[in-house]
């Protein structure tokens, strides 16, 4: 269970708030517009990102382990060290 609902995490992104090292485990941000969002080392294993947009956003070592990212785009996101498995 995440420690967020997608509501709260949009609230945070809104407000210009960081969202790294966040345990976002099986969220659902379907279609959420996340440009440019700090993720870096957030947990978001099995985390439903299908049609998100995570342009510029920074998933550096985060770990998406089982993420759905159907349809995500990602340009020019880092996901560098980030867990891509499954």
């Amino acid at each position: 269970m995440a420690d967020f609902t997608p509501e709260e995490v949009i609230q945070v992104i809104e407000g210009g708030r960081k969202c790294a090292g966040a345990d976002l485990r099986n969220i659902d941000l379907s279609d959420a517009d996340l440009r440019g969002v700090d993720l870096t080392e957030a947990d978001l294993r099995k985390a439903n990102l299908s049609g998100a947009t995570l342009w510029d956003t920074n998933l550096h070592n985060a770990n998406l382990k089982g993420a759905d990212l159907s349809g995500a785009s990602l340009s020019k996101a880092n996901l560098r060290w980030a867990n891509l498995s499954g």
